[in-house]
Order: structure tokens, then C-alpha cells, then sequence
């Protein structure tokens, strides 16, 4: 109640309604993509669109990034002469972490799986419908479908624009992907749903760097560092420096049951089970990632993530050649 001062009479009105407007975020973003972890005590976390207020609380969920791979060129004076960076194909960690680094508050995040997952026009839309049943999220960002294909990340694009026309409370934030052409890009998403979309290009450049571990940075070139390798199919490409011994990869079948596993005995690498068909590289990459083993100086860059790499019943010599492939 309010104290006066002077005698006289005075009018004071009494809200009998709460204010007409309350204080909230005006937006909301929704990351579409791949996460290192899909499930939490237990409970899976895929497919489904859960709230995050910080980046701490994302990493507890969700886990870390994708980690990218350098091949560095010495000169002939042992100096660095060029570096070769091979991105990360999954790049949602970085957009959230350059979300909330920029000030962000609360978004949501749908998962399409681990970083082994291998992702379609079919995948996002899974994601997509997922975060529908979602009344909060006012705009869909879809950074990381821009790696697809043109043809499907189109069509995720004219979804995306469908769930916020048809729903009327989001905006869908495109990018146009990298090298493409602006014109091919406007015919590509269609005519539909436009004023609920906006584009962006060109990418712009960021202070954030990728994530890395040291194996998976190849030196060559250098004079004093000479590295052998060897290369599965076009899946993978195992390496390491040379030294007096031979450097040799091991790829074993197991038994019915048996986990992949590695193993390091002097100089040579063993990979078991891999299974009858063997298993693919992007998901060989991330168990050797989580490898807290000895590693003995080998490392695995993956060539393609959808390719499959098989057992062997011979070792595979690492050579100065990338001439040396098998089979």
C-alpha cells in the first residue's frame, strides 16, 4: 500500500489481471544434427527435441566435437610449408558453441545419432518431426544439412519451410552451401513457405577453432620425420612415423560376440572384430577416438565414412608410399 505524505484524496487503482505481457525469450533456436552422445542414463536421446540453457549443460548431454585432421608439409629447411585441414562432417557442437559464446540463451537440440551416423535427406526429416511436437522453438537452424548433397539438403530445406508455414510460430534459418550458386540455391528450395525462411551467404570466418587430437595430425615432407602409411579400400588411412622397426596393421575377424577392439604389440596394430562384413570407417574411427589404450603412435584418418573396412588375413605393411593399399 502506498504511504502519503499529505492529507487529501487520492485515487489508487488495483490490478485484478496480471500483466499483459510477460518477460520471455522472443527466440528460441532448434540445432539440428549429429552429437558425439546419443543417450543418458540409459534413455536415448535421439529423435527427440530437449531444451539446453548452457554449453556445460550441452557437453553433459550430448558430449564434446567432432575433431578434424591436419597433414602438414615440411620444406626442405624443416620448416612448415603447407597444412592441409580435413573438417570435421559434423559441425553441430561449434554452431551451439558459437551460439552461446554470442550472448544465446535457452535452444533445444535433436540428435540424429553419433558422429557415425551416416545422414540423408530422411534423417533430418525424422528430426524435423520430432521437434514439431515442440510448441517453444521459434526458429530451425540447419547449419550442419547443408553438408548433404544439393538435391536432399533442398528438400530438407522445403520441409523445414513446410513445419514453419504450416505451424505458424517459427522462422527457418538456411545456409547456402558453400560454393554453390545463389540462383540454383533459390530454385532448389522452391516457391512455397518463402517469408518463412531466410538464407545466408557467404559463410563467414570465426575466432572458434576444431577440435583435434595429436594422432591426428600427419607430418610429412620434413626431414627428419618420415611417415609410412597404408590404405584400406578407400576407407581409412592408418599412419605413423618411421622408425628402425616395420609398421604393420593387423585387421582380425573375432568370434560371434566379440566387440571391436585394438591393440598395440611393438610395432605392430591390431584391429579385431570388425565382423563378417566388417564395419564401416566412420564408426571404426569413433571407437579408436574413445581408445584410451597405447596407441603407439598410430593413427587413423577416415577417407570415407560410409565405407566398409574389412578383416584381412595378412598384415598390411605401412610404406613411405601411399602407393600401398589393401585390398
Amino acid at each position: 500500500m502506498n504511504n502519503y505524505s499529505t492529507p487529501g484524496v487520492y485515487t489508487e487503482e488495483i490490478p485484478v489481471l496480471p500483466p499483459s505481457v510477460a518477460a520471455s525469450s522472443t527466440a528460441i533456436p532448434a540445432f539440428i544434427g549429429c552429437t558425439e552422445k546419443t543417450s543418458k542414463d540409459g534413455g536415448s536421446l535421439e529423435f527427440s527435441a530437449i531444451k539446453v540453457s548452457t554449453l556445460l549443460e550441452y557437453q553433459e548431454l550430448f558430449g564434446g566435437p567432432k575433431t578434424a585432421s591436419f597433414n602438414v608439409t615440411m620444406n626442405a629447411q624443416n620448416e612448415i610449408g603447407e597444412v592441409t585441414v580435413t573438417a570435421p562432417e559434423h559441425k553441430l557442437y561449434h554452431s551451439v558453441d558459437h551460439y552461446f559464446k554470442n550472448g544465446g540463451g535457452e535452444c533445444y537440440i535433436v540428435s540424429l545419432g553419433d558422429y557415425s551416423t551416416i545422414t540423408d535427406e530422411n534423417t533430418f526429416f525424422k528430426g524435423l518431426e520430432a521437434l514439431s511436437l515442440e510448441d517453444e522453438p521459434t526458429l530451425i537452424v540447419l547449419g550442419e544439412a547443408a553438408s548433404l548433397k544439393d538435391s536432399a539438403y533442398y528438400e530438407v530445406c522445403k520441409k523445414a519451410l513446410a513445419q514453419c508455414g504450416n505451424l505458424k510460430d517459427r522462422f527457418c534459418i538456411l545456409d547456402v552451401q558453400h560454393g554453390a550458386e545463389i540462383e540454383g540455391f533459390r530454385t532448389g528450395v522452391g516457391t512455397e513457405y518463402l517469408k518463412y525462411g531466410a538464407a545466408y551467404t557467404p559463410y563467414l570466418q570465426t575466432t572458434i577453432n576444431y577440435a583435434y587430437n595429436d594422432e591426428d595430425i600427419v607430418i610429412s615432407g620434413s626431414s627428419s620425420v618420415e611417415i609410412v602409411e597404408a590404405v584400406v579400400g578407400d576407407a581409412i588411412k592408418v599412419t605413423r612415423r618411421k622408425d628402425a622397426t616395420v609398421a604393420k596393421l593387423k585387421i582380425t575377424k573375432g568370434s560371434a560376440g566379440d566387440s571391436l577392439s585394438f591393440s598395440v604389440s611393438g610395432s605392430v596394430l591390431t584391429i579385431a572384430a570388425v565382423g563378417d562384413d566388417g564395419i564401416s570407417a566412420g564408426e571404426l574411427k569413433t571407437a579408436w577416438d574413445s581408445f584410451s589404450g597405447d596407441k603407439g603412435g598410430f593413427s587413423i584418418t577416415v577417407l570415407d565414412a560410409s565405407a566398409m573396412v574389412e578383416f584381412s588375413t595378412t598384415q598390411i605393411e605401412l610404406v613411405s608410399s601411399a602407393d600401398n593399399t589393401y585390398p
